[in-house]
């Protein structure tokens, strides 16, 4: 990846995963007891039984019935975020598992407003709104492709103006997998809109799978993430 593209502004990964978990569990202190972390610093900002918030060290947490989410803004930890998460899911081995979502989102830096507006103007063209809306812009975009690595899921980006740097870009990627290998062997994009199941069976087995490909397609999916980010950020000129 040319990292030359454009001056990276804020940026995060976070993994989320869906299933069935017990918030008053998680705490500092149980992952020092499953010695998952050493003797970082914490933030506690509260820990019941609905809702565990809290930090170590440069990743954050929370908890709740049924999302457990990682994530950290800091660049060097997104290894350590991944090796966090995949010691957390092992050491939940009774735990019934729904999906996952790998996450990578950049607020980058354009020279000015003219340069923000060439990434809406070529992701969506303004010509079919000319007769019913004055000088439209794009407010945001998401938009999805069916996975090719043989599992269920999607690939979704969204696109949008940075709420944190201006003039500046929101670049969003989320990797979903539904833990299951897909049958079809070509899927199209009707597929991306109309065969997936947004409420899908959380069971023990999918553990294995989400720690597989946490395992093994970490790389491709941070690839993807970069790709994704730099083709868009080749709008501007």
């Amino acid at each position: 990846m040319n990292h030359e593209l454009y001056v990276a502004g804020a940026s995060a990964t976070s993994i989320v995963v869906r299933g069935q978990f017990t918030p008053g569990l998680f705490a500092p202190a149980w992952f020092r007891a499953a010695a998952l972390i050493g003797d970082t610093g914490d933030v506690i900002r509260s820990i019941t039984n609905t809702a565990a918030d809290f930090s170590v060290a440069d990743i954050d947490i929370y908890v709740t019935a049924d999302t457990l989410q990682m994530s950290t803004k800091s660049p060097e930890e997104g290894q350590r975020l991944r090796d966090l998460a995949i010691g957390t899911l092992r050491e939940l081995p009774g735990t019934p598992i729904a999906a996952l979502g790998i996450n990578r989102v950049i607020h980058a830096s354009v020279t000015d407003l003219g340069a923000m507006h060439r990434i809406g103007d070529t992701l969506a063209p303004k010509g079919p709104w000319g007769e019913v809306l004055h000088s439209p812009g794009v407010r945001s975009i998401e938009t999805w492709g069916v996975r090719d690595d043989g599992w269920k899921g999607r690939v979704g980006v969204t696109v949008e103006p940075s709420a944190h740097i201006r003039p500046g870009v929101y670049i969003g990627v989320n990797d979903h997998f539904a833990l299951e290998l897909e049958t079809d062997l070509d899927p199209d994009r009707d597929f991306a809109f109309l065969g997936q199941d947004e409420d899908p069976e959380a069971t023990t087995e999918k553990r294995l799978t989400a720690l597989g490909i946490l395992s093994m397609g970490w790389d491709e999916t941070m690839d993807r993430a970069d790709r994704v980010h730099a083709r868009i950020m080749e709008f501007v000129s």
